[in-house]
């Protein structure tokens, strides 16, 4: 039963202060941020706590899940009964003697009924018109002119309480900001770049708060009308925002340039500080450290420079920048020392380690044969590149393909890649097999459950699921890309269209030169079908 709204918005009241802090007149803190905004995702902006009132909705669109999910429990067939005894649930109205908790469920409903689709497998029981199921269009349903395109709300396609309250966020909180008219957007990548950086937790809450602009300089102070100042207390010469106070003052220019990085602050292309951390990170060609290592130490270094300047507003204990750098250094390095992640060398600079994986192809056992596939995707195009490769143990290639299919993403073009190999084995006569392929989240999603993958891929599942009783012996095995780039060659070179043409004795020039690089002298004996099976022989890879 839903909880009333009040005392959701009393509960979100109480946190708030909790986290805010009190001050020791036993008043509350400034409330920096609104706590909406607060309550979006990490890598949104916000700090993820919970908005009990939407999470309360969340809870009852699950109860309503349940009841689309399993029609025939007992307690389902009650509520038929008593309410909707004429038609399904998804039909249901309300009606002039509702109970609170029916009234609830349906609120629940009405959740569930804004971002769900049907998955039309074979359409039997799909109204066309009525029902949702063109997830390409907000609403979902058929139109005769078709907006522009939304993604699909839930990937696994099996509702929780968490994918329902992510959903209603989004509608009341995220999408609301995304239209807003503002002049400085920040990156998602930027929180990203945050919250997974290499450092301590209060450093992390340190950056967000920094990048948020919620950090209590006199700038900031200024436009509360809680101080009467706003220049820097330090230099005296520019307003003391949190750009200016821990990159852009004069005296962090000591810092900056002393520590490990070397930085050198460039005042005239520094406009914001989440652009300013960004570019820090793609500037590959100025810093040859480690990104997250990088990132560490320009997190310990903003962390003491302002350390260093509340001890001189509250404390008056003087700037010393070299002191501030030490400090800094120091923290980086008994950070690091302690994680041991990455290795360090002598300069500090993390150490590559080598993979374990091989490098190279390895054939299969005796008596079974080897099928290696790849899908080659590119975004905006709807055709994608599927390659299998077929080799028994010595090397020697009995089969392959090479095919153009449709499919909306790289892990759909992965799944199918699997599949065509498993029917090009079955036109072969194949009993015992070992399949392969350098996509993990492919294989994965082969050996959980099918109703546990994402949705999108589920009928591609179903058929790898039926076609496995085609097989007496079938395994599954992730392999890294360089041993498996000969299925890669040809499913890149399926994308491009560059050997899906028809010839009878020599094959086309692309495929030749995928022959010659990746496998050595090839014998081809082609099969023209309407799609292309190219049949390797004398083969050594």
């Amino acid at each position: 039963m839903s909880c009333p709204i009040t005392l959701c918005r009393e509960i979100d009241s109480l946190i708030a202060n909790f986290w805010w802090g009190n001050n020791s007149g036993g008043g509350n803190k400034i409330h920096w941020k609104r706590w909406e905004l607060m309550g979006l995702s990490k890598a949104a902006g916000g700090m993820g706590f919970k908005n009990l009132g939407y999470f309360n909705d969340a809870m009852l669109a699950r109860q309503a899940w349940r009841i689309i999910c399993n029609p025939g429990a007992l307690w389902v067939q009650i509520l038929k009964g008593l309410y909707f005894p004429d038609c399904c649930f998804l039909e249901a109205q309300k009606g002039g003697r509702a109970s609170w908790a029916w009234s609830s469920i349906l609120l629940g409903r009405d959740i569930i009924l804004s971002g769900a689709h049907w998955q039309i497998l074979n359409g039997s029981s799909t109204s066309i018109w009525a029902d949702k199921w063109i997830p390409g269009i907000p609403g979902g349903y058929l139109q005769p002119c078709l907006p522009v395109p939304v993604d699909a709300p839930v990937k696994s396609g099996n509702f929780t309480v968490k994918s329902g309250y992510n959903w209603i966020v989004n509608q009341n909180i995220r999408c609301p900001l995304a239209n807003a008219q503002s002049s400085h957007t920040i990156s998602l990548d930027t929180w990203k770049i945050i919250w997974e950086s290499k450092t301590l937790p209060k450093v992390k809450q340190f950056l967000w708060r920094a990048v948020s602009n919620i950090l209590p300089s006199f700038l900031n102070l200024y436009k509360r009308r809680l101080s009467s100042l706003h220049l820097c207390p330090i230099c005296l010469e520019s307003p003391e925002s949190i750009e200016h106070m821990l990159v852009l003052c004069p005296w962090t220019a000591c810092v900056w340039f002393g520590i490990a990085i070397g930085y050198r602050v460039d005042l005239q292309n520094f406009t914001s500080l989440d652009r300013w951390l960004g570019s820090l990170l793609r500037g590959e060609s100025m810093f040859s450290l480690n990104s997250r290592w990088i990132l560490s130490v320009v997190a310990f270094t903003c962390w003491h420079i302002w350390e260093a300047r509340c001890k001189f507003v509250y404390n008056d204990i003087p700037i010393v920048p070299a002191a501030t750098r030490s400090r800094a250094c120091l923290a980086v390095s008994e950070f690091w020392n302690v994680t041991k992640k990455p290795v360090l060398g002598s300069v500090g600079m993390p150490i590559q380690i080598s993979s374990p994986h091989p490098s190279h192809w390895l054939p299969p056992i005796s008596s079974y044969v080897k099928i290696n596939t790849d899908g080659s995707w590119k975004s905006g195009s709807a055709m994608v590149g599927v390659g299998v490769i077929i080799r028994k143990i010595a090397g020697s290639c009995i089969g392959g393909l090479a095919a153009q299919v449709p499919a909306q993403s790289p892990l759909m073009a992965e799944v199918l890649a699997l599949k065509h190999g498993l029917l090009r084995a079955k036109e072969l006569n194949l009993v015992n097999v070992v399949v392969e392929s350098d996509s993990q989240v492919a294989i994965n999603s082969v050996l959980r459950d099918v109703s546990s993958s994402n949705w999108e891929l589920y009928p591609i599942l179903k058929d790898i699921r039926f076609l496995k009783a085609s097989f007496t012996n079938l395994n599954w095995a992730w392999v890294p890309h360089e041993a498996n780039r000969s299925a890669d060659a040809v499913a890149s070179l399926a994308r491009k269209g560059m050997c899906l043409e028809s010839w009878l004795v020599r094959p086309p020039s692309s495929l030749v030169r995928v022959g010659t690089v990746r496998f050595g002298p090839v014998l081809l004996q082609i099969r023209t079908d309407p799609i292309l099976f190219i049949r390797f022989g004398s083969v050594r890879f």
